[in-house]
């Protein structure tokens, strides 16, 4: 996946999942990636994106 701001290739960071325990099921689960361009202007936000159940769609910001 590329960064939407620079066009950098993101990291791979980890997997995540949100957990509902009362109801024993995952809620969403997805990746976190992270732009390694420090001049990109995904900075303001830690340059983190993540997808939410294997989608190809990026959201900014942190997921956890």
């Amino acid at each position: 996946m590329n960064c939407p701001y620079c066009g950098n290739e993101l990291s791979y960071l980890n997997k995540y999942e949100f957990i509902d325990r009362d109801a024993d099921f995952i809620l969403h689960s997805g990746d976190i990636y992270q732009c390694d361009n420090l001049d990109c202007e995904s900075s303001v936000f830690d340059s983190l994106f993540y997808t939410i159940y294997d989608n190809t769609k990026l959201y900014e910001g942190c997921s956890y």
